[in-house]
Order: C-alpha cells, then sequence, then structure tokens
C-alpha cells in the first residue's frame, strides 16, 4: 500500500512539473545543467526558476545552451549550434524565426528578444563572421546605451575573408565619425569603437600605416576628445616636443627610470602603443610602457618589454647617436630580460634579434653575431616566426 501510494505521488508530482511548463533548460559552459522556467534576460545574465523555486542566474558569457519550451526555433537554434557540424546560415534563420516568433507574445515574455539577439550575436562572432558581429554587436551596445557590459564583448575573431574584415571596419569608421560629434560624451563608447578598430587594422589587415593613426587618435581620445574629434574628421593633432633620455640600466631588473611627465600619461594598452610605435612616436611609447610596467600582467610583459626595448633602440637611432649609450644600453636590459626570463615566449626570437642590433650599433660586432646564432639554434621552429630566417640573413652579410 504505501509503495503504491509513493509511486501514485511520483507520478502525479511529475504531471504537476509538466503541467506548470518546467521545460526551460540552461546549460553553462562548464556543462552544469539547470532544468525549469527561463525568467528573464537583464543586463547580460539569464534567469531560471528551479522546480524547488529557486532562482538560478547565470552571466550569458558562462552560457553554452539555453531551450525556451515556448519557442522552438530559438530551441533548435541553440541545439543546432551544439553540434560538432552546423550550418550558420540555418542557425541564423532560426534566430530570426524565433525572434518573429518572439514578438508576437512580447507581453509575456518581454526580455525575450534580448536573449534572442545577444546569443545570435554571440554565433557570429565565434564563427567569425566579423561583418555581421560588428552590425549586431553596435545595435546590441545601442540598445543598452552603450553600458560597459556591452562595451566589453565586442567580436574578438577576424574572417579569413578580407572582404568581411572590410566590411567591418567601414561600419566601425562610420560609428566613429558619428560619435566624434559629441567626442566627450561618447568617450568610452567611442573608444571601444577604435579599439576593434585598430586590432582589425593591425591583425586582419595588416594596415600598418592606418593602425598607427587609430592609434594616435585613441592616445589623443583618452586626455582630449575634442582634438581626437578633429583628428577623425582629418585634421592634424598638435605635436609636442619629446626627448628620452633614461641613465645607464641597472643589470639584473628592467630598465624603468621614470620618464617626463607628459609622456608618461595616458593608456598603456599594448595594442595602442604599438600603433604608436608605428607613427613614429617612441619616445612617447617608452615613457608610456615605463611608467605602466608594473602593471602589466605577467601575459602581457614580455610584449611590453620587448616594444620598450624596440622604441628605445629607435629613439637612439632618431637622435643619431646623440640621445647616448644610456638609451642602447637601457634597450639591450629590457630586450635580453625578454630572452632570459621568458625563452618560451612569442617575443622571444624577436627580442634576441633586436638584442643583435643593440650590440651592432655598441659596436660589438661578436656579441651581436652571437645573438643571432642563439636565435638559429633555439627558434628555428614554425611557430616562432621567420626570425630564424632573419637572423641567417643578417649572419650572411658579415
Amino acid at each position: 500500500m504505501t509503495k503504491t501510494i509513493t509511486f501514485s505521488l511520483a507520478v502525479f508530482f511529475c504531471l504537476a512539473l509538466a503541467t506548470l511548463g518546467w521545460a526551460d533548460k540552461v546549460t553553462t559552459t562548464k556543462g552544469l545543467p539547470y532544468s525549469g522556467e527561463v525568467t528573464g534576460y537583464k543586463d547580460f545574465t539569464v534567469s531560471i526558476k528551479l522546480a524547488n523555486r529557486n532562482i538560478v542566474q547565470k552571466k550569458i558569457a558562462e552560457v553554452k545552451f539555453v531551450a525556451i519550451d515556448s519557442n522552438a526555433p530559438f530551441t533548435q537554434a541553440e541545439e543546432l549550434l551544439g553540434k560538432e557540424k552546423h550550418s550558420l546560415k540555418q542557425v541564423v534563420a532560426l534566430y530570426t524565426a524565433a525572434q518573429a516568433q518572439a514578438s508576437k507574445s512580447e507581453n509575456e515574455k518581454p526580455w525575450l528578444g534580448e536573449l534572442i539577439a545577444i546569443r545570435r550575436y554571440q554565433a557570429l562572432a565565434r564563427a567569425g563572421q566579423i561583418s555581421l558581429a560588428t552590425k549586431h554587436w553596435l545595435k546590441i551596445v545601442e540598445q543598452n546605451q552603450a553600458s560597459p557590459q556591452a562595451l566589453a564583448i565586442w567580436p574578438g575573431k577576424f574572417s579569413k575573408r578580407k572582404s568581411q574584415n572590410l566590411r567591418a571596419l567601414k561600419l566601425l569608421q562610420a560609428k566613429a565619425k558619428k560619435l566624434a560629434q559629441a567626442p566627450a560624451k561618447n568617450k568610452a563608447y567611442l573608444q571601444s569603437v577604435l579599439k576593434l578598430q585598430l586590432a582589425l587594422q593591425q591583425k586582419a589587415l595588416g594596415q600598418s600605416q592606418a593602425a598607427a593613426r587609430t592609434a594616435d587618435i585613441l592616445d589623443t581620445l583618452a586626455t582630449d576628445p575634442a582634438k581626437a574629434a578633429e583628428m577623425l574628421q582629418g585634421k592634424a593633432p598638435e605635436q609636442k616636443p619629446a626627448a628620452d633620455q633614461p641613465g645607464d640600466a641597472q643589470p639584473g631588473a628592467p630598465a624603468t627610470q621614470a620618464p617626463p611627465a607628459d609622456q608618461a600619461e595616458g593608456t598603456g594598452d599594448l595594442a595602442t602603443l604599438a600603433g604608436l610605435f608605428e607613427a613614429g612616436k617612441v619616445d612617447v611609447v617608452a615613457a608610456r610602457i615605463k611608467s605602466h610596467i608594473d602593471a602589466y600582467p605577467a601575459k602581457e610583459l614580455p610584449a611590453a618589454l620587448l616594444l620598450l626595448g624596440k622604441s628605445q633602440l629607435q629613439s637612439y637611432r632618431k637622435s643619431k647617436g646623440k640621445a647616448g649609450r644610456g638609451v642602447l644600453l637601457a634597450a639591450g636590459v629590457n630586450l635580453m630580460w625578454v630572452f632570459s626570463e621568458f625563452p618560451r615566449s612569442g617575443q622571444a626570437p624577436e627580442a634576441l634579434y633586436y638584442a643583435a642590433a643593440v650590440n651592432k650599433e655598441l659596436n660589438q660586432p661578436e656579441a651581436a653575431n652571437l645573438a643571432l646564432r642563439e636565435i638559429i639554434v633555439q627558434y628555428d621552429k614554425p611557430n616562432y616566426g621567420d626570425w630564424a630566417k632573419k637572423a641567417k640573413q643578417e649572419l650572411g652579410k658579415k
């Protein structure tokens, strides 16, 4: 009798759950599944009410899969994305159908349209559909009043097709000019647009000169939005005199003497500084890196030290030796610091290559040749680029 009652209660409980509609699901990127009723999406966070009435909230970046029982196209799109092989066009079409269905029941779930939009955007961004992803990202940013959360999710995967990257760049350039009409008000939004534009120019399109100009505008925007807006309209910025003449470096530590205050103020973002380096503002780059050196995380430190050393070397060359040996010694210390402390980093062979150049400037050909041979011995591998090939060419000039 007891078993019969227990069984009946279990059946009743399951039927009750089905009646209440506990058929929605959320699965996290760590594989944690939640079943219940998805009750909302706000501030890039999904809420799901479990059978025990508890509410679980997950950031959208932590969500791998969402099923909405009342919106079949949305669930189908999510299921299709989970398959190893799928048609992105079909996924986008399903999300579009889901959006149309959601608009008919907006009174019941007014948040569902936003959830569908962000999931469609994430699918496009992950697939490297940069032009469409950029278009949808800009729309999401507008809908969220350029909130920090919206700005932070800009697409980071570029297309293998140049045409797509160029279309994305055109969208960003048009948006930047529009935002520049009120640069102070739109400063954070404009910074994010320019950072994505800079990344496209540097990494996807190889537009070094255009990237240098974008970096210059981005750097100016941090301290003078009005001037940055003028630069976006094609007006040249006012140039300030710069000097970078640190004293002799101390062995055993990066050479980071205090830079001039007017150069040190500003961003330490390495992508922006790389653009400024290409623009020839090597003294500014060196000053910025030195002022931010303690703030770089360990994974960025090799790149920061490499750029610092290259900037100091170029500063010495631009001065035609007038900057003094202290600049060269500081460059050599920073470049060798990359090789000695981060020998397996992608920056190590390049650092050695420019360390050899420093030794040549110091009239130490044997030390220069030793550095070049070390590149050939340790870094003649595909994952380290063509620095070994360049080292062989340098040695062949002897």
